[in-house]
């Protein structure tokens, strides 16, 4: 955790003084939506797969520079929360087992990028539009508290334990954010950034920790961005959070691979100074 602190930390700094002279903003971000989660393994010919489904909400504070002119960046720390409900496992297409799941999480990144301007020889459109794209890179710190209770196996074993598991996921990622602006009026945006996996691990209160072999996260925004005032504006955004990773095992310990999924809207007030 400290190290990841001091990563984003230096980071902050580099932006700040390599941008001194240009626009900073202030955001939070409010991102509702549904989560799927689900694992999937075969061992000997036996497969195990599991389904679950929740609401989701995750609230992110940003520090960002994206005034579309030379460097481009931002630093975030954000945190989710889901609803409780059912989580079914399946061994070779039959019901074995339900129990309640329901996870937090929080998260905290760096990006930096150059911001390129798009010239166009259709002056008629250009009079209306000003293009630019910013390609990214940066890094990002996941952790994911999953909590299952109330056991049912087979409809014959009842049994109240709580159980924790601990995902820890380090990526780099790699990505682009365009911008065009209507007629100097207000910004149209897409932001997609993929994440490799450098390292993930899975500590279950039960079993204990287990090291996984990689996987991928990608985030994809879409929206619109309003300037209500000179110094405030609100962005309203359709997003979408993508995870898979690859488990792993320790001894006669499987970790599968799982996937997790976010499909909503996202809500963002930003102050710029």
């Amino acid at each position: 955790m400290k190290k990841v602190l001091l990563v984003a930390g230096m980071m902050f700094m580099l932006v700040s003084v390599s941008t001194r002279a240009y626009s900073w903003e202030v955001s939070v971000d409010d991102f509702m939506g549904y989560v799927s989660y689900s694992e999937d393994e075969t061992v000997d010919g036996t497969s195990l797969n599991s389904d679950w489904g929740a609401f989701y909400n995750k609230t992110t504070l940003f520090l960002k520079d994206y005034d579309n002119e030379n460097i481009e960046g931002e630093v975030r720390y954000g945190m989710s929360v889901t609803s409780k409900d059912e989580e079914k496992w399946h061994i070779n297409d039959i019901e074995y087992q339900t129990n309640d799941l329901s996870f937090w999480g929080m998260d905290t990144g760096f990006a930096l990028g150059w911001a390129i301007p798009i010239n166009s020889k259709d002056r008629g459109v250009m009079e209306m539009l000003d293009i630019t794209i910013v390609p990214l890179v940066g890094y990002n710190w996941r952790y994911l508290r999953f909590t299952r209770t109330n056991f049912n196996i087979m409809n014959t074993i009842t049994i109240a334990e709580t159980v924790d598991e601990d995902y820890n996921l380090h990526s780099v990622d790699l990505g682009c954010r365009l911008n065009i602006n209507v007629n100097e009026t207000f910004d149209i945006y897409v932001k997609p950034m993929f994440g490799i996996l450098a390292y993930n691990s899975a500590h279950n209160s039960v079993l204990g920790t287990i090291v996984g072999d990689g996987g991928f996260q990608a985030n994809i925004e879409t929206g619109i961005s309003y300037p209500v005032t000179e110094n405030f504006s609100l962005d309203v955004a359709f997003r979408t959070e993508l995870q898979s990773l690859n488990g792993g095992q320790k001894g006669s310990v499987i970790w599968p691979d799982n996937d997790l999924n976010v499909f909503g809207g996202n809500i963002s007030v930003k102050y710029k100074f």
